[in-house]
């Protein structure tokens, strides 16, 4: 899993064979990641429970539940976490036919080298250097690899602007 991404933790109460076993308790939760983000206790239902938890730290990382009124009740997981992937290109999003004059929502997503997702991407990119026969803003910026913007395009054809200023057809 990737650092600063959000994910599902399953969590199951488990007997000394490991099955599982009816258990309606709350646990207290804690991680080897002191930046992981993640709730403080959790009551389970019926066995099981769900929480999300975002780690900080590359690495090895342990999340570790124990139960609240009776310590000896403890189980622990590990998880590799790596670093997120770096951003290479701006994907962008626009749709196919849209009418001269029209404004209409473009909209990016930082994307690394296999085209995944590179959420961890907070920047601003200046589009002033984009030549296109539209009125795009002074820059735009990303959250969470993802940003937006509106764009009314002046001329018919095919215009999608992209970093290299040229005009090019997303397929």
């Amino acid at each position: 899993m990737q650092s600063g991404q959000p994910v599902t933790v399953r969590l199951a109460a488990l007997n000394a064979q490991g099955r599982p076993v009816d258990y309606s308790g709350t646990v207290n939760l804690s991680s080897s990641d002191s930046a992981a983000t993640l709730p403080s206790t959790v009551t389970f239902d019926d066995g099981r429970a769900s929480i999300q938890v975002t780690f900080a730290t590359v690495g090895q990382q342990t999340l570790t539940a124990t139960d609240s009124a009776d310590a000896t009740l403890t189980g622990q997981a590990a998880t590799n976490v790596v670093a997120p992937a770096a951003t290479t290109q701006f994907a962008v999003e626009l749709p196919q036919n849209v009418p001269t004059g029209a404004a209409v929502t473009v909209q990016l997503a930082a994307v690394d080298a296999q085209r995944h997702l590179a959420s961890n991407y907070s920047g601003t990119v200046q589009c002033g250097q984009l030549r296109c026969q539209c009125n795009l803003p002074a820059s735009v910026t990303f959250e969470n690899g993802y940003a937006s913007f509106q764009v009314t395009f002046a001329t018919s054809g095919s215009q999608t602007p992209d970093g290299d200023g040229q005009h090019r057809r997303d397929a």
